[in-house]
Order: structure tokens, then C-alpha cells, then sequence
């Protein structure tokens, strides 16, 4: 079995939290063992994927910049549980995971930067 940390931001209503929640609601859960950890707080869609019988940790951070203590903080975390793969969603989490992930040992770890606008003027010129 694959052991996957889910590293975010928060889970807040957005577009990066639902599409992880409908990742988690359909991973083959023979396969792999799941956990969330959430920078700030566990919200409405932590509160849904803990209904899958997912564990979601919230860490507390307050929002805007990332502290760096933090990074310390999620360190431990990861040497004590040892995942197999780290999976950061957005910036801060990319940035805080990526570090914490390499300090815990050089855990393989797998970004995911969601954004995107759509402006007609720019595809047709």
C-alpha cells in the first residue's frame, strides 16, 4: 500500500479543494492510504473528506504569508508517519511541503498548482 500525504493550504470551499476531495473520493483505496493536512484550518470540505473516514490534520497557520515555523512543524509530522509520496496543492503548500518533505528525508513530492483564466481577447488575438 502506497501512504500519501495531502498537503493544502486550507479547506475552504475552491476549486483546488474539491478537486482533491474528488480525488480522495475515488482513489483505490486498496492501494493507497490517504492523510490531509491542512496549513490553516479543516473547514467545509475537510469536514467531507473526514466523512470518508480520512484523517485531516489542521495545522493552525494563520493565512496570507507562510510562516516558516511551520515548516518545522510538518517536518516532524512527516519523519513520524513516514509517507511514501508527499502531494502539495497551491503555493504555500507546494513551498512549505516541498521544504518540510526534504527535511523529514527526502520524501518524493509531487506539486499541484491550479490556475487558470480564460480570456478570448488572448486565444484569438
Amino acid at each position: 500500500m502506497i501512504k500519501v500525504t495531502h498537503i493544502i493550504g486550507g479547506l475552504d470551499t475552491g476549486g483546488a479543494e474539491m478537486m482533491l476531495y474528488h480525488l480522495l473520493r475515488f482513489m483505490n483505496r486498496a492501494e493507497f492510504a490517504s492523510e490531509v493536512i491542512s496549513l490553516t484550518d479543516i473547514g467545509p470540505v475537510g469536514k467531507k473528506i473526514q466523512a470518508l473516514d480520512i484523517p485531516v490534520r489542521a495545522l493552525g497557520m494563520h493565512r496570507g504569508v507562510p510562516d516558516p515555523r511551520y515548516i518545522f512543524y510538518l517536518s516532524r509530522h512527516l519523519r513520524r508517519n513516514r509517507p511514501d509520496v508527499v502531494q502539495s496543492w497551491m503555493y504555500h503548500a507546494d513551498l512549505l511541503g516541498g521544504i518540510a518533505a526534504k527535511m523529514a528525508g527526502n520524501i518524493p513530492i509531487a506539486w499541484d498548482i491550479q490556475h487558470g483564466t480564460f480570456d478570448s481577447q488572448k486565444i484569438n488575438g
